[in-house]
């Protein structure tokens, strides 16, 4: 439950960790900028790897851009393709449910971000 006193922490999937913890060197390249419409590798176990550091901020919510799958060019999520299907760049439906249960170990709940596509029917969500 959302209320006056959560505190809520926003990221974009694809920029905040990969599964092998080294997202930053990413960052740091020299190019960086010129990379900023391309995906970068951010991954479900990217962030489940920082779930300490999530913790540690005394964060109560943790909402992520869209995950469900998109062109493979879209890095926010927010171009998606199948409605309801999650993103296998980001590790599909069982690492995302590993990273729920490791938030929820730790008391954070978490809040998807959905981009639904314009066609009048509701998504199937798993």
């Amino acid at each position: 439950m959302i209320d006056k006193n959560s505190i809520i922490y926003q990221l974009v999937t694809d920029r905040f960790e990969n599964s092998d913890g080294n997202l930053e060197k990413v960052r740091d390249d020299q190019d960086y900028e010129s990379k900023l419409t391309q995906p970068m590798g951010g991954t479900f176990k990217g962030i489940e790897l920082r779930a300490d550091y999530l913790s540690s901020l005394g964060i109560t919510h943790l909402m992520m851009s869209p995950v469900e799958r998109c062109k493979r060019s879209c890095y926010h999520g927010y171009s998606t393709t199948r409605p309801g299907l999650i993103n296998l760049s980001f590790g599909g439906d069982l690492a995302l449910k590993k990273l729920m249960a490791e938030l929820k170990r730790r008391d954070i709940h978490t809040i998807l971000d959905f981009a639904c596509l314009a066609t009048g029917k509701t998504p199937l969500i798993r």
